[in-house]
């Protein structure tokens, strides 16, 4: 009897076994998915092609997606950090230390713990996304890098670093928690500033093609040019105007007096000679003018 049951035991041993090896074959033809319903096998070329096609306005998050997609079909392996096999938060920690040059904690728990916690509508890509995967749902123990349009790249124990949708039965009913690292915080914070100065730079310009300025070069001031109205007049008012102006330079014009005539100086004459015989008057010597020649050499220059 001891024997029989012994070789009953060892034929289910056997039997289990076969079974074992069976499945295990079986899994590396098809993927269970999350209701335990064998699905088609994953195409990591068609998942790295999609994350090619995104476009990230942040360039420090593109590359950090980039990098994370460069892992897309490495095999899983717990606490591995290479692409020989790695887990999830290995792939993590991987993604942001040669990316950003970021050395994160090296488990889920440690991770979430070190982001600043974030609600799961306010996700932007370069989050972690945080998932309770045990028996105790209050527990994190997995971790995924969110990429956009509700998809995290993460390492699967079962299908190696691939693309899943936090919109999948699995996740959802598995989810934690959101978190945003500080290094992730900053990049979209600097990205933000550098909006808001681009787009008041822009604005400035608009305004200065509407309203142009001029320099007042007394003042050294910038006064802006008024528009100019140019004021209406008819034909007659413009006849008058021109009328008036043509009789004010009449009046205003002065007219030159006649010269006066120059007076001739009426000759001396002679005292008239009394009858009654005078005294002798003495006579007075009239010195006579001598004409020389002028030998200055200076009036000579002159009339040489």
């Amino acid at each position: 009897m001891r024997t029989t049951a012994r070789t009953l035991l060892k034929l289910l041993l056997l039997s289990s076994m076969a079974i074992g090896i069976a499945g295990c074959h079986s899994s590396r033809k098809t993927v269970r998915g999350n209701s335990g319903v064998p699905v088609r096998k994953v195409d990591y070329k068609e998942m790295k092609s999609d994350v090619e096609s995104r476009h990230y306005d942040t360039q420090q998050i593109g590359a950090l997606v980039a990098e994370a997609a460069r892992w897309l079909g490495v095999p899983y392996k717990y606490a591995g950090n290479d692409k020989k096999g790695v887990d999830c938060s290995g792939l993590t920690s991987q993604v942001f230390l040669k990316t950003l040059n970021v050395k994160m904690p090296r488990s889920s728990r440690e991770q979430q713990q070190w982001c600043t916690n974030i609600r799961k509508e306010n996700l932007q890509p370069g989050d972690l996304v945080f998932f309770a995967t045990g028996s105790n749902r209050n527990r994190v123990s997995h971790v995924g890098i969110y990429i956009g349009n509700g998809d995290i790249i993460h390492a699967s124990s079962s299908r190696g670093v691939i693309i899943s949708n936090l919109g999948e039965t699995y996740y959802l009913s598995r989810y934690h928690s959101s978190g945003r690292p500080d290094v992730i915080h900053q990049i979209y914070a600097s990205a933000n500033r550098d909006s808001k100065k681009k787009n008041k730079n822009k604005s400035k310009n608009t305004e200065a093609k509407i309203n142009p300025v001029t320099p007042n070069k007394n003042s050294g001031k910038v006064n802006r040019t008024a528009p100019v109205s140019t004021p209406t007049i008819s034909v007659d008012e413009l006849i008058e105007m021109q009328v008036d102006s043509i009789a004010t330079s009449i009046d205003n014009t002065e007219i030159p007096a006649t010269p006066p005539t120059r007076s001739i100086p009426a000759k001396p004459t002679s005292p008239a000679v009394s009858p009654v015989t005078a005294s002798p008057t003495p006579e007075i010597p009239i010195p006579s003018i001598t004409t020389e020649e002028p030998t200055d050499t200076i009036f000579n220059q002159f009339f040489d």
